[in-house]
């Protein structure tokens, strides 16, 4: 209301209603709820003294604030100034004070009002103009939750486990004393800067989750790492309250697969040699042990899809190339997967889909190539290097030409593959022709790196055979006693044969390289 006063002849000033004391008293119904964050009292319903109210009227009259002057369930007295009430107005109160517009009072979906939360309001029609008397009921549903483990959030997010938009706001309507959604939805509702010690969602009254719900929490790190936690479903009545607790683990993947530098890296060269040199192992390991992923820090109910990226090919648990233990949090493929066998890298990706994002473990493998076999006594080998060397078929043959003569031959490996420098130990088998005693009987072979002129000197590690037996010319391996050390730069072996006697030769049948002295 205004009053129009004259304050000159010319001039006419606008003059708001004079504002009054007003009282109002008011009750709650007993299916109120009012909460406290410590979670005690949960079902006793009271006003608190200095509890405020948004009082307002359909007629349009100024909102004003009343605060309640003492504590207790009904006839409490809320009292302050405010425009002069007609009897002839309907009007509304609520608590905490929201958004009113008409008939109606609008809720945010996230809340943090301090250490009390209530969604009450109330409402009674032609009444006296000094005389008003309200009751007062729960208009929507609270969600209590507290999470342990992090002292700092920077958002919390509600969703439907069903992936179901939720309703973007809704509204109180006094009139027929229901909740209305509003016609826009959203993902989710999010409250920004939570206290982890407990903070509140104030949820539309019947809001339907029966299919489950989700609550995501974002720290408030750089990183800004992100947890997780499923419930089940739930339907949200209006003056309920739901508590629900959490306690903060960041989600981890795990990839399982291994080769045989896989083994070797962590510190068992000995099983490293059993592996197969182009093999990667993603269901169970040379040693009989399981090779699945693992995760942890996952509801299974959160994970919609897991699987593997090998290479460029993807394979999934939707379908069926993966098998899923729930139990034991793990999986793996269930078939041995293509991939290139070359040496060299790999890259394998384990994955688990939560909610539509991939948490992921992603390694290089490496095919270095090792554990490595060469027996021309039953295989042909043409990736191998001959210098002055005759392939015989089931073994290589080192002729002498003049009485100790420089290195008279050498065979050199195929290249290994591998992320850094690498040591590994040699064995050959070999034997002479020679029968005489002393040197004249012996044969040497030279061991080490791969030069560009292959030599006695430097690394190299002789290893001395005897004559061949007649019956038995395939002597054993015989191992060097020294590691040779293999680079990435220079990733291959060379061995090179002399022979003392210059009437003889040297057969070599074997040669082997692994990780450990055999």
């Amino acid at each position: 209301m205004a009053a129009l006063v004259g304050c000159s002849r010319n001039e006419e000033l606008v003059v708001d209603a004079p504002r009054s004391q007003m009282s109002l008293v008011g009750s709650i119904t007993d299916d109120a709820t009012r909460v406290t964050v410590d979670g005690e009292k949960f079902n006793e319903v009271s006003w608190v003294a200095g509890d405020m109210i948004r009082l307002a009227s359909e007629a349009g009259i100024e909102e004003t604030t009343l605060r309640a002057a003492a504590s207790g369930k009904k006839g409490i007295l809320f009292e302050g100034e405010g425009a002069p009430v007609a009897d002839t107005d309907t009007y509304y109160a609520i608590y905490p004070a929201t958004v009113f517009d008409g008939s109606r009072v609008s809720f945010d979906y996230a809340n943090q009002s301090g250490e009390d939360v209530a969604a009450l309001a109330g409402k009674v029609e032609d009444v006296a103009a000094d005389d008003i008397a309200m009751s007062f009921k729960p208009v929507n549903a609270l969600l209590h939750v507290t999470i342990s483990g992090v002292t700092m959030l920077s958002s919390a997010e509600l969703m439907s486990y069903s992936g179901e938009a939720l309703a973007s706001g809704f509204s109180y309507d006094f009139a027929t004393d229901t909740t209305t959604l509003s016609d826009t939805t959203t993902a989710s509702y999010v409250i920004d800067s939570p206290n982890p010690a407990g903070f509140f969602f104030q949820l539309p009254a019947d809001l339907d989750l029966s299919e489950g719900y989700i609550i995501r929490f974002t720290d408030a790190t750089m990183q800004r790492n992100s947890y997780m936690v499923a419930y089940h479903g739930k339907v949200f009545e209006r003056g309920t309250t739901t508590r629900v607790s959490a306690t903060w683990a960041i989600p981890s993947v795990t990839l399982g697969a291994k080769t045989s530098y896989s083994y070797h890296v962590n510190g068992d060269s000995a099983s490293a040699d059993k592996c197969g040199n182009t093999t990667i192992y993603f269901t169970t390991g040379v040693n009989g042990e399981d090779c699945s992923s693992s995760y942890a820090n996952i509801q299974d109910a959160l994970i919609s899809d897991l699987g593997y990226k090998v290479g460029n090919t993807t394979y999934t648990y939707s379908a069926g190339q993966v098998s899923w233990n729930k139990e034991n949090n793990t999986f793996c493929i269930k078939t041995a997967p293509a991939y290139d066998t070359s040496w060299g890298k790999c890259d394998v990706t384990a994955f688990v889909e939560v909610n539509g994002e991939r948490l992921y473990a992603k390694e290089e493998l490496w095919l270095t190539g090792l554990p490595y076999h060469a027996d021309w006594r039953s295989s042909d080998y043409p990736d191998w290097i001959y210098t002055k060397i005759a392939d015989k078929g089931s073994y290589l043959r080192v002729d002498n030409a003049s009485w100790f003569s420089s290195v008279l031959g050498c065979i050199i490996s195929p290249e290994f593959k591998m992320p850094s420098s690498l040591s590994v130990y040699s064995a050959i088998a070999a034997s002479t022709g020679a029968t005489s005693a002393g040197d004249y009987d012996r044969s040497y072979c030279y061991a080490g790196a791969r030069s560009a002129t292959p030599s006695e000197s430097g690394t190299y590690v002789t290893i001395a055979f005897m004559a061949a037996d007649s019956n038995n010319p395939d002597t054993g391996l015989v191992c060097i006693d020294s590691p040779i050390t293999l680079t990435t730069s220079a990733p291959c072996v060379v061995h090179t044969a002399k022979d003392f006697s210059p009437t003889t030769s040297t057969n070599i049948y074997q040669v082997k390289i692994t990780y450990s002295k055999q």
